[in-house]
C-alpha cells in the first residue's frame, strides 16, 4: 500500500503516511514498513525528514524473497 502510494505519485509528504492510520498498531506497522523500505533502498527520505520518495535508481532486487531465519 505504501509503495504503491509512494509511485503513483513520485514522492509525498510523510505525513500522509502516519495520517492513515486509525490506532497506534496500525502506526507502528506503518513505520516499521517505512524502515524496511529504506533499508532496502526502495525509497528515499529527504534530508528534513518530510518528504518520501521512490528509490528509480535500484534497490534490492530480491528483497521480497529474503528469509529471515538466514539473517
Amino acid at each position: 500500500l505504501i509503495m504503491s502510494k509512494i509511485m503513483g505519485n513520485g514522492n509525498i509528504p510523510i505525513e500522509e503516511i502516519w495520517a492513515q492510520n486509525n490506532d497506534r498498531y496500525e502506526l507502528v506497522a506503518s513505520f516499521l514498513a517505512v524502515l524496511e523500505l529504506i533499508r532496502h533502498s526502495r525509497v528515499l527520505v529527504s534530508d528534513d525528514g518530510k518528504t518520501i520518495c521512490y528509490n528509480s535508481l535500484g534497490g534490492d532486487t530480491d528483497w521480497e524473497s529474503e528469509n529471515i531465519e538466514e539473517q
